[in-house]
């Protein structure tokens, strides 16, 4: 297997899923976010198109080829879970933030 195969599934879906995490969606649609269906096919698409290609030009069996979709799979998923850990982090800061200036200087 070329050695650039790993690296392509390996970072390119999760890094697809964490640029469409934060791209300015709220520009080009009317709620402000992409809608669910285009995440998913965001999503899939950012798993389905590295793998695709890695095992068309690198995979020799249909084990790598597994692989390296099983590899592009939790790269995505990496890639999604991350800023969601992030995001509620950031919340749970602002929120704790809020409640001791409330409580210190009333509502």
């Amino acid at each position: 297997m070329h050695p650039l195969a790993p690296i392509l599934c390996a970072s390119l879906p999760g890094i697809v899923c964490a640029f469409a995490h934060y791209f300015p969606w709220r520009h080009w649609f009317k709620r402000g976010r992409l809608p669910r269906l285009w995440a998913y096919v965001v999503g899939l698409l950012s798993i389905l198109v590295p793998a695709t290609l890695a095992a068309l030009f690198a995979a020799s069996s249909a084990g790598e080829t597994i692989g390296l979709l099983w590899l592009a799979a939790g790269s995505a998923g990496i890639g999604t879970l991350i800023p969601w850990w992030h995001d509620w982090t950031k919340r749970a800061e602002y929120n704790a933030a809020d409640a001791a200036e409330r409580e210190l200087y009333g509502e």
